[in-house]
């Protein structure tokens, strides 16, 4: 059986004005290709923006992620191509109290895939259609969850990096 695990290493940052509290990713951290057909991990990445307060208004916010280093096999031989590996949003969750509901991603207009480039940002969220809204008069909570697939693209190259047992 033909395995290949790979580790990647992700630096999501936010642009425009930063208003949110926390900013937290969840991973699965790793996504076995078993066969040359490629493979997809379901919400393999979720990105949490929390804010308590009583004032979040931020318009055309963006969300990016950048590939920091080569995926390298485990013998440093062989580098896994970071245009093979893509991230498509799924779908959003969380909460919001004013004036909720939350956007869902065709009105957020995230693109998808987004295939990473090895040491390029690259736009999950290239300028929202719809800001990140909740504003009261009383303290209040805002959370956005995203949710990403991670895709491994099939194909012959895979043969490289098989794992023989």
């Amino acid at each position: 059986m033909n395995r290949f695990i790979a580790y990647i290493i992700l630096f999501i940052s936010t642009f425009s004005y930063s208003y949110a509290q926390t900013f937290e990713v969840y991973s699965q951290n790793h996504l076995d290709v078993e066969s040359y057909g490629g493979n997809v991990s379901a919400d393999a990445f979720t990105l949490v923006l929390s804010y308590s307060g009583t004032d979040l208004n931020i318009l055309n916010w963006k969300l990016s992620v950048k590939l920091l280093r080569p995926i390298k096999s485990e013998d440093q031989i062989n580098t896994f191509p970071a245009d093979k590996i893509s991230l498509l949003p799924v779908r959003t969750g969380g909460e919001a109290q004013n004036p909720g509901p939350l956007p869902t991603v065709n009105q957020i207009g995230m693109p998808s895939p987004v295939s990473l480039i090895e040491l390029q940002e690259m736009y999950l969220v290239p300028s929202s259609n719809i800001p990140l809204y909740n504003v009261s008069q009383y303290n209040s909570y805002y959370r956005l969850e995203l949710f990403f697939n991670l895709a491994v693209a099939g194909g012959a190259y895979l043969s490289d990096l098989q794992w023989l047992y």
